[in-house]
């Protein structure tokens, strides 16, 4: 029969794998949207970026840009001279 033993510091070297992970997943999400992001002035472009908000959460997207969620989901289209 099996015994379980518990390692000692296991929850820290999980933590770290999925952190790695969400980081190269974030850095991959980050990258496409720079590629498919329109840019008229670039500051939507500039403001792109991602960070942790907790131990087990990153946010990717617009740092201070309030209408990025229009540019994502769709809005209309008006003519600017």
């Amino acid at each position: 029969m099996a015994t379980w033993v518990d390692e000692p510091g296991w929850h820290d070297k999980v933590l770290a794998v999925a952190q790695d992970k969400q980081n190269d997943v974030s850095t991959a999400v980050l990258h496409d949207m720079r590629v498919l992001v329109p840019v008229d002035t670039g500051a939507l472009l500039a403001s792109l970026d991602w960070g942790r908000t907790d131990p087990t959460t990153t946010r990717v997207g617009s740092r201070d840009k309030d209408y990025s969620v229009y540019v994502e989901e769709g809005h209309e289209v008006v003519y600017r001279d």
